[in-house]
């Protein structure tokens, strides 16, 4: 059957919430498109990241998804759990909210080497272990790398990722470790 895709995207909080902590601050989103319903033609695609990201990044569900974060953690039967079953349980309900996602993506952003280096530097790629494929987006003066981890073996989708890229005649270099 032909499932939507669900691509999660980190939402840095700070900028929402004006924190400056050192710690991780962030909550997800889910990016949705079903192929099935809404097309393959990019336009469409494109159509879908907007609506997306218009429902999904507002004040209303950041705050939602903030309050439910706080009552569990503040809830004080919570807190009579002894630490290993809170950890089973969130693993279990993470893996269960996890089970309709496609991907993720993350966006490390630009990377900087100090003046003295950048010669030396070509470009950056980024790989992390992960139980579903992982899309990592980093920049480096003029050149973004998008990298992909896997735990399967089959890169079908990797290969359809740059396909769409190379019949619009971008320039770009594919590398592997495979």
């Amino acid at each position: 059957k032909s499932l939507p895709v669900v691509i999660q995207v980190p939402i840095n909080l700070r900028p929402y919430y004006d924190s400056q902590t050192a710690r991780n601050f962030f909550a997800t989103m889910n990016i949705r498109h079903d192929f099935k319903s809404d097309g393959h033609e990019l336009e469409a695609i494109i159509h879908s990241v907007k609506r997306s990201y218009k429902e999904e990044l507002t004040m209303d569900k950041l705050n939602d998804h903030l309050h439910e974060l706080m009552a569990l953690e503040k809830n004080p039967l919570a807190r009579l759990i002894p630490l290993p079953f809170k950890n089973l349980t969130l693993k279990f309900f993470n893996h269960i909210r996890g089970a309709k996602v496609t991907s993720s993506l993350s966006n490390v952003g630009k990377l900087k080497v100090r003046d003295e280096f950048k010669h030396r530097v070509e470009n950056f790629s980024t790989a992390v272990s992960s139980r579903r494929p992982q899309i990592i987006v980093t920049s480096f003066e003029d050149k973004l790398a998008i990298s992909f981890t896997s735990p399967y073996e089959d890169t079908e989708l990797q290969r359809i990722f740059f396909k769409f890229f190379t019949d619009r005649e971008f320039d770009l270099v594919i590398s592997s470790n495979l």
